[in-house]
């Protein structure tokens, strides 16, 4: 339990969490402004909003941003919840589920996306001249200097992701949010989704996700990859591609900087990997096109 909650960054690595709990701060008790005041969280609803801060020739400005707009992953991979809360207290549990995949949405931060929380006084119609309600007040923008008469925490959280955001395909759930949506996908007649299709030049990379119990056929895919149905060697086909893996992914990166003499764009074949069950049935498939071989 975090009571004195640091200036510095928070990290939140993958499988762990946070609790703090939000107290009034007598030292910044003014009785004209925070009589009978009620310390709670911000944004409001923080399992769907946080703060990410914009530094303006104005200040610092705490700008309100949607959760899944940032960080994408498995279904429930981070719950933010406020398990309780009274009228002297408000707390906070940031949890990064074990086992979760976690995305960055953020092109401005891939291994750790910031979220900021301020613990301060309840709002009151009277702070904005205006009624509101607590969706409208989830996206207000606030200036931190304004703020300063009633905030008592502000609390930065850079939460730890555990794989790359990319174009790609696999074996998801419904809800899973894994890959970029403009992936390109393949359906069989019946119009079910049973894979993608991606243009390696133009995405720059790709991803593959096949959990156990299910195999990568091949193997040790994108190392090797089928060529008209062969299994080949990745370097025998192309010196610009790299194959490496993350925590969950298979992947696959251009290096256009080592493009073999001789080598040309290559629209077909298409380099493809499967993931499949142990009896062979082929339950996703990434083929990859438009490649220097």
């Amino acid at each position: 339990m975090l009571h004195s909650i640091p200036h510095r960054p928070l990290k939140l690595h993958s499988g762990t969490e946070f609790s703090m709990r939000c107290v009034l701060d007598h030292t910044l008790y003014n009785g004209g402004n925070d009589g009978g005041a009620t310390p709670t969280w911000f944004p409001y609803y923080p399992g769907y909003y946080h703060y990410k801060v914009d530094t303006t020739v104005e200040g610092d400005m705490l700008i309100p941003m949607r959760n899944e707009g940032r960080i994408a992953g498995t279904k429930c991979g981070l719950d933010i919840i406020m398990p309780e809360s009274t009228d002297e207290h408000c707390d906070l549990m940031i949890k990064s589920n074990s086992g979760a995949i976690l995305v960055s949405r953020d092109p401005d931060h891939s291994e750790y996306v910031p979220m900021t929380f301020v613990c301060g006084k309840e709002f009151s119609e009277s702070d904005f001249d205006q009624s509101i309600n607590d969706a409208y007040a989830a996206a207000i923008t606030l200036a931190l200097t304004p703020l300063e008469e009633y905030t008592w925490n502000v609390v930065q959280i850079d939460v730890e992701m555990t794989d790359p955001y990319m174009q790609g395909c696999g074996i998801t759930e419904s809800r899973d949010t894994l890959f970029k949506p403009e992936t390109p996908n393949i359906y069989d007649a019946d119009g079910r989704e049973i894979g993608c299709k991606i243009d390696i030049q133009t995405a720059k990379e790709a991803a593959f996700y096949c959990p156990a119990p299910y195999i990568l056929d091949p193997p040790n895919c994108f190392d090797q990859v089928y060529v008209n149905g062969e299994v080949k060697d990745l370097s025998e086909v192309s010196y610009s591609l790299v194959a490496s893996r993350t925590n969950h992914f298979v992947t696959l990166k251009v290096d256009c900087r080592v493009v073999g003499a001789g080598e040309m764009l290559r629209q077909t074949p298409p380099l493809e990997c499967r993931c499949v069950t142990i009896k062979g049935v082929v339950l996703s498939t990434i083929q990859i096109e438009n490649y220097y071989a």
